[in-house]
């Protein structure tokens, strides 16, 4: 195949073509800033916004350098196409200073209609000012053709495994596209949020086009100043091709004489009207590698490029917080470069700072903030645990000791707790999203509580016994719910077949009695404790899915976290389950990261993984480290801060942290070649898949689907196209919903009316939060579900109606379902008007 003549007629495929994804990862390898035209000294990137509505400027270049272009070319639009990006990239060079630029650009115009895996594509181009533009333009076809030889690989996919998370403004891999409509479809980068968009129309000898822009970046006047840049570009590259890239020259003279002799003092002097915050905005601009603050843990200090990130983010989150200008912020932090960040975003805002040495006492440290008026604290670190917020709220006057309880001793007989009150909660807003189960509808069982090993993650301050319920008490449980037409219930234990004689008379109760019931095991069974006879009993009293916690492959950490599995019995018995009941859809859970671990016992666990061919969903979780645990004093020892430890606390399970012992790129292509290689495996598939349709319905394999794959994805077809099969390979259509399934709200409210008591006028009025999920704008994709019914909250509440009856009145309510923001929490507080709150937490909200 020529390079004039590129293979524009391909349908994008969905396969997973390995050669495709080692070329993006090899070709976008490394850290390089996201290339953009800088904005206008009255614009900034704080204050853009969503660039899906942008505004156009037509423009036609000079006839002369139309011609000139259509000359070269001869005619081929390809060429063409390779000639406007290698000039756009140059222009992008020449106003950003960088040497790294990465565009975008549609893949070329499909001749078959459908929804493709990928549409776009993004064109790297390292600058060499030596080079001459004949030589870059050489580099640029031979970029532009490579991209779209392995254009069957979705973009996004790449941007997560690249590890390129979303600047403030959620760019991850370009915010400049360019396109020419001889060759391209508008519409295959529709769904990109981009700052800018060059399109170009060819007509015999005339350029002309339109420049889509974000219009809180740029305005106009700037638009049609760039036009004229390029041109000038495009005129001098064209006609003087032998010629170095660094000689090209984009200034007329006047504008040079005004830059080097009018504005000779920019460096030291601002420019009229511009502010402290503008014009570090344009020193970034001009040098973003350049280090601008130095020290730090790292030693190397933040790059301008890095400090405008960092704050600019934070800046955003002031703003939402209602810092505007006039606010004062003081700041509370140690000497380090994200001081210098906060004192950045606080000007970002439009804020005043105020300095607050951390040493200072603390009543002297209030009397300053009501002095100044400061409304918002920024710190942490070690600053932040020195005070109470009471007392940062300018509160000191009034001083409230705690009350501190005994301790109590944990419940030891669990059949004498109620069992949970399930009208307590609507659960027609839980049930259409996925649980941890994988299905919807589904009633959520705790059977034991506490546990007896010593594994290296649990805090100290649970008890290291094991209670259960005894089968009968689970058993009529099941059977209430059973009656009231619910077939499908989880057991959030992930020890449950630790009791053993226990769970095996509970499972031949329900045999006994005839129960067509699904069950679902979706938190992590001891794999090593379970017998063929055990499994055996467990899927004929109606298993269809459970999940292994294997952690590591490595019996050396298995030791050292204390989780001291035996390996060859885990997996003999995974092997079992795959092989004697492949209906069963089996989940393996391990971690990534341990302190100390080497990438061989890295690759000991992914090899482990491999090695069980038919798993359905294989999890690598990253690592928390959690304070006060065993693992946290592990990785101290190996190492790692304790500001890194708190700095990743809410990092969520698939987020890259700074607790890493490896490089990033080593992790990355872990989970990469987990996802590329095991999961996407098409004969894996072809296994799997169909026991999944038989179980779940199109709906909940979505949900499913879309929180364990990093991509978006909207129907079964799709799905299908994503994972590279095509429908005729399957014998088999998603589960149908039933109709046993639905109005479960209504039939579990008139079944538990008597439970509850109206409340008297003058009950106490307690309301339980539970804060265990991020609200959605903050949430992460991945292994994210939101569907889980908060039963710890519910055995609460139904205590407290079962002790003091209408003496109580209460409410459950649970983030990112009942309430989905800051402003909704208050008015639900406004209006349950509480005098007693219960919070359950994880390490959110905190």
């Amino acid at each position: 195949m020529t390079h004039d003549r590129l293979p524009d007629e391909r349908s994008i495929s969905a396969s997973r073509n390995i050669e495709d994804r080692d070329y993006w990862l090899d070709q976008l390898a490394g850290d390089w800033p996201v290339s953009r035209f800088p904005p206008g000294i009255e614009h900034n990137l704080l204050t853009a916004e969503d660039s899906s509505n942008l505004e156009s400027f037509s423009f036609e270049l000079d006839p002369t350098v139309g011609a000139r272009a259509q000359h070269i070319v001869k005619g081929s639009p390809h060429r063409l196409f390779m000639v406007l990006t290698a000039a756009v990239t140059l222009l992008l060079h020449k106003f950003s200073r960088l040497d790294d630029i990465v565009v975008g650009a549609p893949v070329f115009k499909q001749e078959i209609e459908g929804t493709f895996v990928n549409t776009v594509l993004a064109l790297r181009s390292r600058i060499n000012g030596s080079e001459s533009f004949k030589e870059f333009l050489t580099r640029m076809r031979r970029t532009i053709t490579d991209a779209t030889l392995h254009q069957n690989y979705p973009m996004d996919t790449l941007a997560y495994q690249l590890g390129r998370e979303a600047d403030s403004r959620g760019s991850n891999l370009f915010e400049v596209a360019v396109m020419l409509d001889t060759v391209h479809d508008r519409t295959y980068i529709d769904h990109l949020a981009l700052d800018m968009i060059l399109g170009f129309r060819s007509d015999s000898e005339r350029l002309s086009g339109i420049v889509e822009y974000n219009p809180s970046l740029y305005n106009r006047n700037y638009i049609s100043a760039l036009i004229e840049y390029l041109e000038r570009l495009l005129r001098a590259a064209l006609f003087s091709p032998e010629d170095p890239i660094e000689a090209i020259d984009i200034l007329q003279a006047d504008e040079r004489r005004r830059l080097l002799e009018e504005f000779n003092l920019t460096d030291s002097l601002p420019l009229a009207g511009e502010t402290a915050s503008m014009r570090f905005i344009r020193q970034a601009q001009a040098n973003p590698h350049r280090i601008a603050v130095s020290g730090g843990e790292s030693g190397r200090g933040l790059t301008y490029h890095e400090l405008l990130c960092r704050s600019s983010h934070l800046a955003k989150r002031l703003r939402e917080y209602g810092v505007t200008s006039g606010s004062v912020v003081a700041v509370m932090e140690e000497r380090e470069p994200d001081t210098v960040a906060a004192i950045v975003a606080i000007l970002l805002a439009g804020g005043a700072y105020l300095p607050v040495n951390t040493d200072t006492p603390s009543n002297r440290i209030s009397v300053m903030l009501e002095d100044a008026g400061a409304g918002w604290v920024i710190a942490r670190g070690q600053a932040l645990p020195k005070f109470l917020f009471a007392t940062l709220q300018g509160l000191h006057t009034r001083r409230v000791e705690p009350t501190v309880t005994a301790p109590r001793p944990p419940v030891a007989d669990l059949d004498q707790l109620p069992v949970p009150d399930r009208s307590l909660v609507d659960y027609n807003k839980y049930h259409p999203h996925l649980g941890h189960s994988m299905a919807k509808n589904v009633i959520v069982i705790q059977a034991s509580r506490g546990c007896p090993y010593h594994c290296a993650y649990c805090h100290k301050i649970w008890p290291k016994t094991h209670v259960f319920r005894s089968a009968r008490h689970i058993f009529d449980e099941v059977k209430f719910h059973y009656d009231l037409g619910i077939r499908r219930f989880a057991f959030v234990d992930d020890i449950f077949n630790l009791a053993k004689k226990n769970s095996t008379e509970f499972f031949e109760m329900i045999l006994e009695h005839r129960m067509d019931v699904q069950f679902f095991f979706p938190n992590g069974l001891r794999g090593d404790i379970l017998t063929e006879e055990f499994i055996d009993l467990m899927v004929k009293a109606g298993t269809v899915s459970l999940a292994l916690a294997l952690e590591t492959g490595s019996e050396r950490l298995q030791k050292k976290i204390a989780k001291n599995l035996n390996l060859k019995r885990f997996r003999e018995n995974a092997e079992y389950i795959c092989r004697t009941y492949p209906q069963v859809i089996t989940e393996l859970f391990t971690m990534h990261g341990f302190p100390g671990e080497s990438e061989e016992e890295a690759m000991m666990t992914l090899n482990f993984i491999k090695s069980l061919k038919w798993i359905h969903f294989p999890y690598v979780n990253i690592l928390k480290v959690y304070p006060g645990t065993d693992m946290e004093k592990m990785a101290l020892e190996n190492g790692v801060s304790r500001e890194s430890i708190l700095r990743s606390e809410n990092y969520a399970h698939f987020e890259l942290s700074d607790n890493l012992p490896f490089e990033r790129n080593f992790t990355m292509h872990y989970r990469s070649e987990l996802l590329n290689n095991y999961f996407l495996d098409k004969e894996r598939l072809l296994h799997v898949l169909p026991h999944q349709m038989k179980l779940l319905t199109e709906d909940e394999l979505l949900q499913k689907y879309n929180s364990y794959l990093p991509v978006r994805i909207d129907t079964f077809e799709e799905l299908l196209r994503y994972l590279g099969i095509d429908g005729d390979e399957l014998d088999c259509a998603p589960a149908a919903q039933t109709e046993e399934r639905l109005d479960y709200h209504r039939r579990v409210t008139e079944a538990n009316r008597h439970l509850k008591p109206a409340p008297a006028r003058n009950a106490l009025r307690v309301l339980l939060l539970d804060l265990s999920q991020f609200f959605r704008k903050d949430s992460f994709e991945q292994y994210d579900v939101e569907g889980e019914a908060p039963i710890g909250l519910m055995y609460v509440m139904t205590y407290l109606n079962q002790k003091l009856g209408a003496k109580v009145n209460g409410k459950i309510a649970k983030s990112r379902v009942d309430f989905d923001s800051y402003s909704q929490l208050k008015q639900l507080l406004d209006d349950f008007q509480p005098d007693l709150i219960g919070v359950r937490t994880l390490s959110l909200f905190k």
